[in-house]
């Protein structure tokens, strides 16, 4: 019962908090993917490699797709920032759609390059692809998770236990 004495059910409940989809898409989208152009950039400092502020750009760029797609999933799901459960969805959303998108960047800039698909399957092309695969899976998700402790909602709407159904 609410204060005017009127029932509440569960389908209004619901409705007096909606999931927070355009919230939840654009920090996913923008600030995981800062996230990873962050930790990419540190990385390759840690390794020594020369890089110019080209390849921050590009790794922003490469990482906007996988964190959309994870924003993608994380609000089809409805997933709440509420235990070790809902980060380790959002970790494996994070890494399968940073896989799928590393996987199908390696082939096509293969057939690019190359000119052959065919000459991709050969077995040492293979190994090399899939540390870098595996590689990205874990950045991508970790940024998922790190993005998620502050872009997704809190917790649904906790129902009052003396309130009757």
């Amino acid at each position: 019962m609410d204060n005017d004495g009127n029932r509440i059910d569960k389908v209004s409940l619901h409705t007096l908090m909606d999931y927070p989809t355009k919230q939840v898409l654009i920090l996913f989208s923008l600030v995981g993917t800062v996230i990873g152009g962050i930790i990419l950039t540190m990385l390759m400092l840690l390794i020594d490699i020369n890089f110019s502020y080209q390849m921050v750009i590009f790794s922003l760029l490469i990482g906007i797709l996988p964190a959309t797609l994870t924003a993608v999933y994380v609000c089809y799901r409805k997933i709440y920032a509420e235990g070790i459960f809902s980060s380790v969805v959002v970790f494996f959303a994070g890494a399968v759609s940073s896989i799928i998108f590393a996987m199908l960047a390696i082939v096509t800039l293969y057939i690019i390059v190359n000119g052959s698909f065919m000459e991709f399957l050969v077995w040492h092309n293979l190994k090399a692809s899939l540390v870098i695969m595996i590689f990205a899976g874990i950045l991508g998700g970790f940024c998922a998770v790190l993005t998620g402790l502050f872009a997704l909602p809190k917790s649904e709407v906790k129902v009052d236990k003396t309130l009757k159904e």
